[in-house]
């Protein structure tokens, strides 16, 4: 699939989808560098329109992928939004953390 037709899709989509990874959620002493490492990269393919490599996402592969740049409404959709319609406690966390929500 093209990157203008992943785009298309998350922009199309953005009310259904929710942010998730599988990266653990408790790193193994010693690699908490590594896993923010790991989020950043995926923050950036969906924030910016940088080109990286995807070794990172797909071992076998090899190519690169580019940054899908998406707008900041569609973001806050995929981060937090379709989450708090999905798990109502979502929004109270985000507020007890100091987050402004709708």
């Amino acid at each position: 699939m093209s990157h203008d037709k992943i785009r298309a899709f998350f922009i199309k989509y953005a009310d259904r989808i929710i942010y998730g990874t599988d990266i653990s959620n408790q790193p193994q002493k010693g690699r908490y560098e590594e896993v923010a490492e790991a989020y950043n990269r995926c923050f950036k393919i969906l924030e910016t329109d940088g080109v990286f490599n995807s070794e990172f996402f797909a071992p076998a592969g090899g190519n690169t992928i580019q940054g899908l740049s998406l707008p900041f409404d569609v973001l806050e959709k995929i981060y937090y939004k379709n989450a708090m319609k999905v798990y109502p406690r979502v929004k109270d966390e985000l507020i007890k953390l100091g987050y402004k929500v709708e």
